[in-house]
């Protein structure tokens, strides 16, 4: 901010954020009054931390034999496309493998996530997983899947699809997560449009990516979700590499928490 003019610094907002997330913070009305600024966390409806709320809000995990299949979109409305993402990890949290693609003529959000979802099972019946935890922050996708798409939504003909789909798998079930708890397939969907890149990743995911990953990774340790001598040989490479991007990642955060889609 400008706080002499009461306006965004909008070369910075610029400098910091991509185009569509600066455009959505500089449209957040500024205050022409003296007031104080407030801390406020966003994920309670209090407005009050808590480490319960923090806790709540992590990735979790799978069972063991399970692979989870985190899926996301980001959709630009004024051309119509909207860039999917889906991340596939296993319970020890290892990435298995990540896909971005291209949809054209989307006509809404709601429908772009509706596609990720879509497009979450045909990479796991192309990799050959048999049994899945699908999860997204679409929470009108999920409701609409469990609803075997008999619904009257814009999205039933898509979530029906999904549900058919998901009847070939040995042991399928799709969760809704807290936005704050998918930030690892939000931002594959930021690099996937940022690098025009469709298609699965298997030349290495972007190093934004990996850090949120193994930030999540250190989460399971705390949790008590994975053995601790597993842990350390997981992270004690990229304790190191992830100090290194605290910076990047506080960026690519705030971003993600921004947009609203």
């Amino acid at each position: 901010m400008q706080p002499d003019l009461s306006t965004w610094n909008e070369e910075l907002i610029h400098n910091l954020f991509d185009k569509d997330n600066a455009s959505r913070i500089l449209s957040i009305p500024i205050s022409g009054s003296s007031l104080e600024d407030t801390l406020v966390w966003k994920i309670e409806g209090s407005g009050t931390y808590s480490v319960r709320s923090w806790y709540r809000d992590q990735w979790k995990a799978p069972e063991a034999g399970i692979v989870k299949i985190n899926f996301d979109a980001s959709f630009l409305s004024k051309d119509r496309i909207a860039i999917t993402a889906v991340i596939a990890r296993n319970s020890t949290g290892s990435i298995l493998g990540a896909e971005t693609y291209l949809y054209e003529n989307i006509e809404d959000p709601f429908v772009a996530e509706a596609r990720a979802c879509e497009r979450a099972l045909l990479f796991a019946k192309a990799m050959g997983f048999r049994r899945l935890a699908v999860e997204g922050d679409a929470l009108s996708v999920i409701k609409s899947i469990k609803k075997r798409g008999n619904d009257f939504s814009v999205i039933r003909s898509i979530t029906h699809n999904i549900y058919v789909m998901g009847l070939s798998f040995d042991r399928i079930s799709y969760h809704f997560t807290p936005r704050a708890a998918n930030g690892v397939a939000y931002a594959l969907t930021l690099e996937g449009r940022r690098s025009c890149y469709c298609g699965v990743w298997i030349h290495g995911l972007p190093s934004s990516v990996v850090s949120i990953a193994r930030k999540e990774g250190l989460q399971l340790h705390l949790d008590g979700s994975l053995n601790p001598q597993v842990w350390l040989m997981m992270n004690k490479a990229s304790v190191a590499f992830m100090a290194s991007d605290v910076l990047t990642d506080t960026l690519l955060f705030s971003s993600y928490l921004a947009s609203g889609y």
